[in-house]
């Protein structure tokens, strides 16, 4: 885990690139598709290993972002033309 200047341990995170945010993919998604991108980025953890595989249902990213169920499956498609796999 990282430390900061006093060698506390610093809370989790989720990091976003300078590269990512300037393409004009990132640029044409709505709110909703970046809520969902961040959700999908947090679970991402190269310490497990997972290796790129990620798992987040339509029902669970509805609760966390807070949106509809509908609105949730629109933005999953948008986000895979910015994250293909």
């Amino acid at each position: 885990m990282a430390r900061n200047k006093n060698g506390e341990k610093m809370p989790p995170f989720v990091a976003m690139l300078r590269g990512t945010i300037e393409t004009s993919a990132w640029r044409a998604m709505s709110h909703g598709a970046r809520s969902l991108y961040l959700a999908l980025k947090s679970r991402y953890n190269n310490g497990h290993k997972n290796n790129g595989r990620i798992y987040l249902s339509q029902r669970a990213a509805s609760k966390e972002i807070g949106s509809s169920f509908q609105q949730i499956a629109r933005w999953f498609r948008v986000t895979s033309l910015l994250c293909p796999s």
